[in-house]
C-alpha cells in the first residue's frame, strides 16, 4: 500500500499573467498580518543560535517530520541547518523543548514559516540555501492564494536570498512558481529528479514509488532585494 499516492488533481485555471500580477502587487504592499507570540519566541531562539554559530545558514521550510533536515545537516556539516514546520504532530518524534530541538548543526523548530520568514528578513538574515520540499499544492482554484508563489508573504521569501530549491510532484506548481520569479526578474532552472540516486524526504520516496514525475526548480536570490 506504500506506492498508492494519487497524482495531483486540480480545477486550476490560472495563468502566468495572473500570477505575475499578484506578485507585483504583493511587492508594493508588505504583508501585515500580526506575528504570533509563540512564533516570535521561537524566532528569538533561532536568531540567537544563528548569531552564535557564525555558520552559513540552510533553511528547510515545511520540513515535515524533519527527515530532510537531518539529511541536509549530515551532508552540510559546516552549515547551520534549521528545519521549520507548523505541525507539532509531524515533529512529534523529536523531543522539542520550548518548540526547539537541537543536535550538533541540526535545529528543528515548531513554528509557522509565514512569521519566521518575515522576522528573519527584519533581522537581516542572509541564507546560504533555502529548500522547500513538496509543499502543500493547494490544488483547488479557490485555495490558490495559499500556494507560496501566490501568497502575500512571497516577497519575504525572496528577500531571504540564497540558493532556493523547490520540489513538487505537480508540474503546475513549479511552472507557476517560475512565473512568479519572472515577475521579479529572477533567474531559475527547472529539472526533474526522477532518476536522482537519493530521495530527500518520505514524501519524495512515496511519490517516486507511485510513479509520479518529480520536478525541481532552482533559483539564485540576492538577500534584501526585491522590494
Amino acid at each position: 500500500m506504500y506506492a498508492n499516492s494519487r497524482p495531483v488533481s486540480s480545477d486550476h485555471t490560472g495563468s502566468a499573467v495572473r500570477t505575475q500580477c499578484l506578485v507585483r502587487r504583493y511587492r508594493r504592499h508588505d504583508y501585515q498580518r500580526p506575528i504570533a507570540v509563540n512564533n516570535q519566541q521561537v524566532f528569538e531562539t533561532l536568531h540567537a543560535l544563528h548569531a552564535r554559530s557564525a555558520l552559513p545558514l540552510i533553511l528547510d521550510s515545511g520540513c515535515g517530520n524533519g527527515a530532510s533536515t537531518v539529511a541536509l545537516a549530515e551532508n552540510n556539516p559546516h552549515s547551520l541547518v534549521i528545519g521549520i514546520d507548523k505541525s507539532a504532530y509531524r515533529l512529534r518524534r523529536r523531543v522539542l523543548e520550548r518548540n526547539i530541538y537541537r543536535q550538533g548543526n541540526l535545529v528543528l523548530a515548531h513554528a509557522d514559516v509565514i512569521d519566521i520568514w518575515r522576522l528573519a528578513v527584519a533581522a537581516g538574515w542572509s541564507l546560504h540555501r533555502h529548500v522547500i520540499y513538496y509543499p502543500n499544492p493547494w490544488p483547488k482554484q479557490k485555495h490558490r492564494a495559499r500556494r507560496w508563489y501566490a501568497h502575500p508573504v512571497f516577497p519575504f521569501l525572496l528577500r531571504l536570498g540564497g540558493e532556493l530549491e523547490v520540489r513538487s510532484n505537480w508540474s503546475t506548481y513549479i511552472r507557476e512558481f517560475s512565473s512568479a520569479l519572472c515577475a521579479c526578474d529572477q533567474p531559475y532552472r527547472i529539472t526533474t529528479v526522477n532518476a536522482a540516486p537519493d530521495t530527500v524526504s518520505p514524501f519524495e520516496r512515496k511519490y517516486r514509488a507511485s510513479g509520479h514525475d518529480l520536478h525541481r526548480l532552482t533559483a539564485w536570490l540576492q538577500p534584501g532585494g526585491h522590494q
